[in-house]
């Protein structure tokens, strides 16, 4: 039961960010006090999302948030949305082999995190290597013998 719960749970958050729409409303806050969404002040209405901080009320936790970076987040809640639907295991709702969104990442995070990928990608195929030599070695030596 409890796996089922968390699914639902967590197709029920999806569901919740996904009404946001295509441009959640300006004129409103997630209030981490209320619980609610409530009014924001004028000064704060530039923000695309506007999370507030339970430690600092003032403090916007989506503040870095960009309207393309909102569509790619709609993107990714509906691929998972559309998963759940199809009742696809919960680890693969969860994976990481979505669509890379590197170019949504500020600069000097993009560098780092693409020689990031590049590595792992260098590690996947040397390890892919290693698991084959034995393999075509035994081939060659069975035709040796």
């Amino acid at each position: 039961m409890p796996s089922k719960l968390s699914r639902d749970t967590f197709a029920l958050f999806l569901s919740w960010v996904e009404d946001f729409g295509n441009e959640p409303d300006r004129s409103r806050k997630i209030s981490a006090y209320t619980g609610r969404w409530e009014p924001l002040g004028i000064r704060d209405a530039r923000a695309v999302l506007w999370v507030e901080d339970p430690t600092l009320p003032t403090n916007n936790c989506a503040a870095c948030l960009l309207p393309n970076g909102w569509k790619a987040t709609l993107e990714e809640i509906r691929r998972a949305l559309a998963l759940l639907g199809s009742n696809a295991p919960l680890a693969s709702v969860c994976s990481d082999d979505a669509p890379s969104r590197i170019e949504l990442a500020p600069p000097r995070l993009r560098a780092e995190l693409q020689a990031k990928r590049q590595q792992l990608e260098f590690q996947k195929r040397r390890r892919e290597m290693a698991e084959e030599e034995p393999e075509e070695r035994r081939v060659k030596s069975r035709r040796l013998a």
